[in-house]
């Protein structure tokens, strides 16, 4: 199934200085174990 097609099952907010960085910190993310799961990062307003 395409991510994009996935329901959001939760989410984390975190600071990062650039995407790249981001998506290296997402990698961390322990739903990244299993071979079924997707993380998709996105940049939000700042708050």
């Amino acid at each position: 199934m395409p991510v994009q097609d996935k329901p959001a099952t939760g989410y984390t907010i975190i600071t990062a200085d650039s995407m790249d960085e981001a998506t290296e910190l997402a990698k961390g993310c322990p739903l990244m174990s299993t071979t079924d799961s997707a993380v998709c990062v996105y940049e939000a307003l700042p708050m």
